[in-house]
């Protein structure tokens, strides 16, 4: 596990060891909302700048209880954009994937989003 610093000061630590993960095979997971939440709350667009910085495509994958059994969602990769102007754009694209995925009432912020 790798902590996400709160600070300016230890980012160019934080990517660099995100980096070498990255360069070794590893799946690197990342929370797009800060958190674990039981309902979508809206992103932070934290993890698209990371995954735009670093050109690696996201992989929104949804987990949620249903009735006491645990449901697992799996989308498409989506690749980043090129410029990190887009980032905002993107870090939607995900979670509007990831709503897809989740029944209604799990949707929160982006319950206006899916459409059926």
């Amino acid at each position: 596990m790798v902590p996400v610093p709160y600070t300016q000061k230890g980012l160019k630590e934080f990517y660099q060891t995100i980096t070498d993960k990255l360069d070794h095979g590893a799946v690197v997971g990342i929370f797009p909302e800060g958190e674990t939440t039981q309902e979508l709350r809206r992103v932070r667009p934290g993890f698209a700048h990371i995954a735009t910085r670093l050109g690696v495509p996201a992989l929104p994958v949804a987990v949620y209880d249903a009735n006491g059994i645990l449901q697992l969602g799996v989308g498409e990769l989506i690749d980043p954009p090129d410029s990190l102007r887009e980032k905002e754009h993107f870090a939607e694209d995900v979670m509007n994937s990831i709503a897809h995925m989740l029944p209604p009432h799990l949707r929160g912020y982006y319950s206006g989003h899916v459409h059926e």
